[in-house]
């Protein structure tokens, strides 16, 4: 069994460069993220408002999409949010030496993969069931 009282010795420059840079990285990401988010958005709003979907897919064709488009949207917009916040949090913590906010950095960063994982297990779970359906029939 390990020992507790063990510490991992590391060169603070070079995570604090490697933090950083991370930071940058997941804050683009993140951007990006928020700009399909907000083009999704607006199709949302053009089905909702243009009734698209109805003259193709039938009488309910605009709501399924717009219900679609907004589940989406959800299981969307939280990983980006946790992701933005780590980077935001990162990049001040480190900048201002904040070690609440290096903290709170990684909280978030926690609830992303989190969240990523959940929703990786979820979808793994419904293929599985898809493709016994499939079988089965």
């Amino acid at each position: 069994m390990e020992n507790s009282n063990e510490k991992i010795l590391l060169d603070v420059k070079d995570v604090q460069s490697y933090l950083y840079e991370t930071a940058k990285w997941a804050k683009f990401i993140a951007i990006v993220g928020y700009v399909f988010l907000g083009l999704l958005a607006i199709l949302m709003l053009f089905y909702l408002f243009m009734g698209v979907a109805t003259i193709y897919y039938g009488q309910y064709g605009g709501i399924i999409f717009i219900i679609w488009y907004a589940l989406v949207f959800a299981l969307y917009f939280f990983p980006i949010t946790y992701l933005y916040r780590f980077a935001t949090k990162m990049e001040k913590g480190l900048r201002t030496r904040n070690e609440q906010f290096v903290i709170d950095s990684f909280s978030n960063l926690k609830s992303h993969y989190k969240f990523v994982g959940i929703l990786l297990a979820i979808t793994l779970v419904l293929y599985l069931l898809i493709i016994i359906v499939a079988i089965l029939r």
